[in-house]
């Protein structure tokens, strides 16, 4: 959406919010753009724009999902993910690449379980076999939906150049 046709169409509503804002999907950036204009103008309070994008990007994820994978997948995002980061003072308040690490880790279980259902598989038939052949790897915040399953750590080798006592 253009920025005149956009300002036309707040122009026409009784009250702005960041929830109307929220609502324009056509051009994101132009309206991130006048958001920060109207945060920084004071007409619009300060919002952690990060979590809010997040917030936003989960719900657009979550739709184009079952039902059923919804189910399992909002309560973890939720409470598990996104809970930590939720009303923090304003200069702890997530980073872009904090953002991204945390739609990253719900989209590894967004695969996960869409992998799970690929092959016809639920939580409770997950086996410890099953588990090795997913082929980017596992979690082990489980919360008892699954049998007792063992995710390897990588193990660390030790260091390529070793110095001597003296060279230390």
């Amino acid at each position: 959406m253009r920025p005149a046709a956009l300002l036309a169409q707040i122009a026409e509503v009784d009250s702005l919010s960041h929830t109307l804002l929220d609502g324009f999907n056509s051009d994101r950036s132009n309206v991130h753009r006048l958001r920060s204009l109207l945060v920084h103008a004071s007409v619009l309070p300060a919002r952690d724009e990060h979590l809010s994008r997040t917030d936003l990007w989960l719900s657009r994820t979550l739709a184009e999902l079952p039902g059923h994978l919804q189910r399992i997948i909002r309560p973890y995002a939720q409470w598990e993910v996104l809970r930590p980061y939720r009303d923090r003072p304003p200069e702890k308040w997530l980073t872009p690449n904090t953002a991204g690490f945390v739609r990253s880790n719900i989209s590894v279980v967004v695969q996960f379980l869409l992998w799970l259902d690929d092959h016809e598989l639920s939580l409770g038939q997950l086996t410890q076999d099953r588990l090795d052949s997913w082929p980017i790897g596992g979690t082990t915040a489980r919360h008892g939906l699954t049998a007792d399953l063992h995710v390897p750590l990588m193990q660390r080798g030790d260091p390529a150049i070793w110095l001597d006592e003296d060279e230390h």
